[in-house]
């Protein structure tokens, strides 16, 4: 039998789904005999799990490739595994590796298969683990900048009209904390893959298919093995809205479950499509008022009806915002996240400043420049935005996002006053 040392790096550590696919690289290889190394140098096989869902992902995975191309030793081989091998099979066709995708994740069995076949992993992840997957790459990972000067402004530039605030006032940096360290002291269990939309931008539907719900009582058994009091379970799933569609079953179901197992447990909800947090939502302002909800991400997308409409997501924007109020109102201390594309073909300057409107309704509204992926429907339409403009909304919305920050932290400190 051959026991190997194996690296694992990722295109995107801070991607919750793909930080599941490296807790189950790791546990798999570990139960089979292998060896985890943090020297890419002395190990037999490198693997990078990609990311394919956007442009820069795409090229963000296809330069560490080449890093450890040149890194390596003769006798080292390269897995390039994940979603991107799903999405676009040529993106690697000139490289030196081994391709895999996640539908294909059964040729890893032919490698590393001694005891235990990677489809039966567990899709959990704890603190202790994420910390050690990480650990030394931050030397390896391609990032838009090598001084840690640059790195830490980039880091901050969202909080540095609030930081006068922050210094001053001890909720407002324990905002500015909560913000900051979403990632960090979690128990991570993914709840489901796929989504249900049809997005004419997103690569994910192709990627990961339609939405495949675990079970809840797979998924408390996961909650129950990594549980600790001290931590926030985050629960991981491209769209934890649709989850158990295929089964009958609700995310508010899943949500009930588990705070009457865990009902002193702090969680986040990763990402509830608007769609679904219309279609429950005088059953998700129970939740968030009697559940210890920390954070939650809602993707808006666009504050233009127009261009959500061109997006092919359909939901009303003021009915959504409305719900979000209601939530404000009954849970306070919860954190929430957006994220908008700017640039979206057919996108104006006042579909544009209709997103910066609604963006100041959220705790921290993400900008994403739009990305022209290969092989979607936005890709082909005629009314492109210029690359010159979209980098001038994105700035823009950047400098709006530290008044957005500032505005709703004051208004946090102003509402658990008000408790």
């Amino acid at each position: 039998m051959n026991h190997y040392k194996i690296f694992i790096d990722s295109a995107r550590w801070e991607c919750s789904p793909n930080l599941i696919v490296c807790s189950r690289l790791h546990q798999y290889l570990v139960e089979n005999g292998h060896t985890i190394t943090q020297e890419p140098i002395e190990s037999d096989y490198i693997i990078v799990n990609s990311c394919g869902v956007t442009d820069r992902g795409k090229n963000r995975t296809l330069n560490i490739v080449r890093k450890y191309i040149d890194l390596k030793e003769n006798n080292t081989s390269i897995i390039l595994f994940g979603c991107l091998m799903d999405i676009d099979q040529q993106a690697a066709q000139n490289l030196d590796v081994i391709t895999i995708g996640l539908r294909d994740s059964q040729r890893l069995d032919t490698i590393f298969f001694q005891k235990k076949r990677f489809e039966d992993t567990e899709p959990y992840c704890d603190d202790a683990l994420r910390k050690e997957l990480i650990k030394g790459k931050h030397s390896t990972a391609v990032k838009p900048t090598d001084d840690p000067i640059k790195i830490a402004l980039l880091d901050l530039h969202p909080f540095l009209l609030s930081f006068p605030l922050i210094l001053c006032v001890p909720s407002a940096r324990k905002r500015y904390h909560q913000m900051r360290n979403r990632f960090s002291n979690n128990i991570y269990v993914e709840i489901s893959k796929g989504c249900t939309g049809n997005c004419n931008y997103c690569l994910v539907r192709k990627a990961k298919g339609t939405v495949q719900s675990r079970d809840i009582q797979d998924i408390l058994r996961d909650i129950e093995r990594l549980y600790d009091p001290s931590k926030e379970l985050y629960l991981v799933a491209d769209d934890c809205g649709c989850y158990g569609v295929d089964k009958g079953s609700t995310i508010i179901q899943l949500l009930d479950s588990i705070h009457e197992k865990f009902p002193n447990l702090r969680l986040r909800v990763n990402y509830i499509d608007p769609r679904y947090l219309l279609k429950y939502s005088e059953d998700f302002l129970r939740i968030f008022q009697t559940m210890n909800i920390t954070g939650t991400m809602i993707p808006l997308q666009s504050g233009s009806q127009k261009v959500l409409k061109k997006m092919n997501r359909n939901y009303n924007v003021d009915k959504v915002i409305d719900v979000l109020k209601k939530i404000r109102n009954v849970s306070p201390r919860t954190m929430i996240i957006s994220h908008f594309i700017v640039g979206h073909p057919g996108e104006t300057w006042n579909d544009y400043y209709k997103t910066l409107a609604a963006a100041r309704f959220f705790d921290y509204p993400a900008p994403f420049e739009y990305s022209n992926n290969k092989d979607t429907v936005s890709a082909g339409m005629i009314d492109q935005v210029s690359r010159s403009i979209c980098f001038l909304r994105y700035a823009i919305f950047m400098v709006y996002l530290n008044m957005v920050v500032f505005f709703r932290m004051t208004d946090s400190i102003k509402r658990r006053r008000n408790i």
